[in-house]
């Protein structure tokens, strides 16, 4: 499958999506279904790193409502989300996007873009040192 969803620490704190070759939004939406349900496995932050390898292809047309719709079902423990990818133009839309989202979404996720997985596990670390890992305390409205 050219969409691949782990996590990458014993923690659990962090999972991994790495997309290759062309994919569809199929894949994309079973991809995000795998996210939801890991990160409801669990009681603390998660952080979520997409991975676009070089020879990664969207489907043709807008991905607009399908991104959209995946910031609405992320579950509240997913703290912050970096797409890591080597093109500069997606580094560039992606911190543009993560800004008017930012600007007007009610949740608190945060996104960064970086060039390597190296630099995303770095933004990463360098958030949970301002906003430490922390349990998640259960909706008392549920």
């Amino acid at each position: 499958m050219p969409m691949i969803t782990e996590w990458a620490d014993e923690e659990r704190s962090i999972i991994v999506t790495t997309s290759e070759g062309a994919w569809t939004w199929n894949e994309y939406h079973h991809a995000l279904e795998e996210v939801i349900q890991m990160a409801e496995t669990v009681d603390h932050r998660v952080d979520l790193i997409n991975v676009a390898l070089m020879n990664a292809k969207s489907p043709p047309g807008s991905g607009m409502p399908h991104y959209q719709r995946a910031m609405k079902s992320l579950p509240a423990n997913i703290s912050m989300m970096v797409m890591a990818n080597r093109s500069i133009l997606v580094k560039a839309i992606f911190n543009v996007f993560g800004k008017l989202r930012g600007s007007s979404a009610g949740n608190a996720l945060k996104m960064a873009a970086a060039r390597s997985m190296q630099e995303a596990f770095e933004i990463i670390q360098k958030d949970r040192q301002k906003e430490p890992f922390t349990k998640i305390s259960p909706d008392p409205a549920t």
